[in-house]
């Protein structure tokens, strides 16, 4: 071996050694503040708090409508974020459980050649079926009416910023409801309701459509409660609620084929290029170009074929 070898062999092994005692001289330094009984005690007591607060939310989601229908884990749903922003809307809403309504998640509505349309929550209440739409987003949410995609906005720094384009979930919510109507009479009324995150800002967005209205997370129970509060003839019986909840149950406890069958004709819809995974549902198209004008970005939406948060549902 030559001596230039054995020389960086030296130099490694004693740079290998300096970083190993600079580890041990820490360690030494700090054992005994680890190893006080005040820090002892400090750690122990957050992992109670921690654990506590764990727990109790672990309760609180096993005894859920969501749990019950949906039976995902909570640790499932807490690390998919389209998952967990339908159990946060749930949480807003289920205080309309005392006056009767009932709730359905993930409800794969029949269409013609054998595909499906996925709606992610529905509450069945007296004032009819209530249908959403939940996009559980950050950023700078654009979108019109007439445009097939709407454009999410995320800074990324230095006048720049991510683009994800999904598509409009008004007429998202429409496709949901003219599959639903053959299944549930025409007694019943149909509401669009589309959620949005409170963590995203919408711009150039109506909030309320010719026959859907669009709502941040926090102000649904308070508009929801204004509805349900106004006094009508037409009030569906408890009896009525409870008949729609059982001939829609059946679409929310599809078998895994449905679904994946489901995953595969929205693929099938797309281009063979098109950035869509069955292992990776939520996986969207990107593009990184200049935060110039925001509202002059949204006439790019139209012409991207892709995609939503959770691209299984897309229709």
């Amino acid at each position: 071996m030559s001596k230039f070898i054995q020389s960086l062999f030296s130099l490694i092994g004693a740079i290998l050694k300096l970083i190993w005692d600079i580890i041990v001289a820490f360690f030494n330094l700090i054992k005994p503040a680890l190893f006080h009984p005040i820090t002892i005690t400090i750690v122990i007591i957050t992992a109670a708090v921690l654990g506590g607060i764990f727990f109790i939310k672990y309760r609180q989601y096993r005894k859920s409508a969501y749990y019950l229908v949906t039976k995902l884990s909570y640790i499932s749903i807490y690390k998919d974020t389209g998952r967990y922003g339908e159990y946060l809307t749930y949480k807003e809403l289920k205080n309309f459980e005392k006056d009767g309504a009932r709730f359905l998640f993930n409800v794969y509505i029949p269409k013609e050649n054998n595909q499906t349309s996925e709606v992610d929550i529905l509450m069945i209440c007296k004032k009819g079926i209530f249908v959403f739409e939940s996009k559980n987003y950050s950023g700078w949410i654009f979108g019109g009416d007439m445009q097939t995609m709407w454009c999410q906005s995320l800074p990324r720094g230095r006048r720049k910023s991510k683009k994800i384009y999904f598509y409009n979930p008004v007429k998202q919510n429409e496709t949901h409801m003219r599959y639903l109507r053959p299944l549930v009479g025409s007694t019943a009324a149909l509401w669009s309701i589309i959620v949005f995150s409170e963590r995203c800002t919408l711009k150039s967005i109506k909030a309320n459509y010719t026959d859907a209205y669009i709502l941040k997370r926090p102000d649904v129970y308070k508009f929801l409660n204004n509805i349900l509060s106004q006094p009508s003839a037409n009030d569906l019986s408890q009896s009525a609620i409870d008949h729609i909840y059982e001939i829609l149950y059946p679409y929310s406890q599809v078998d895994a084929s449905v679904k994946k069958k489901h995953i595969e004709n929205i693929q099938s819809r797309f281009k063979k290029g098109s950035e869509v995974s069955v292992e990776n549902p939520s996986e969207q198209i990107l593009s990184d170009v200049p935060a110039q004008n925001e509202q002059d970005s949204i006439q790019q939406v139209s012409a991207v074929n892709i995609s939503d948060e959770n691209n299984t549902k897309l229709l």
